[in-house]
């Protein structure tokens, strides 16, 4: 899950990674603009979101990772490989 929103330099950039990353591991990324509408910015509440952007990794419904700023694609797939 991506927690973003659209006046977030670093979100914007991050877009294409997750994207790639996606197609790499063949997983779902799941947006969400903490700013879109008010139940989006409780959701990001709800799961602690401090800072933007926020990638929270999830394995069969629980949270397993966190991620918070930029973070290169390698980065991404670094994190992952200890839960996919």
């Amino acid at each position: 899950v991506d927690f973003w929103a659209t006046w977030c330099p670093p979100c914007r950039a991050m877009a294409p990674l997750l994207e790639q990353f996606a197609e790499d591991k063949g997983v779902d990324v799941v947006k969400i603009d903490i700013e879109k509408t008010p139940e989006n910015g409780a959701l990001a509440q709800q799961h602690g979101v401090r800072g933007i952007p926020n990638m929270q990794l999830y394995k069969d419904g629980k949270v397993v990772d966190t991620i918070v700023g930029m973070t290169p694609l390698s980065g991404l797939r670094e994190v992952a490989k200890a839960h996919l």
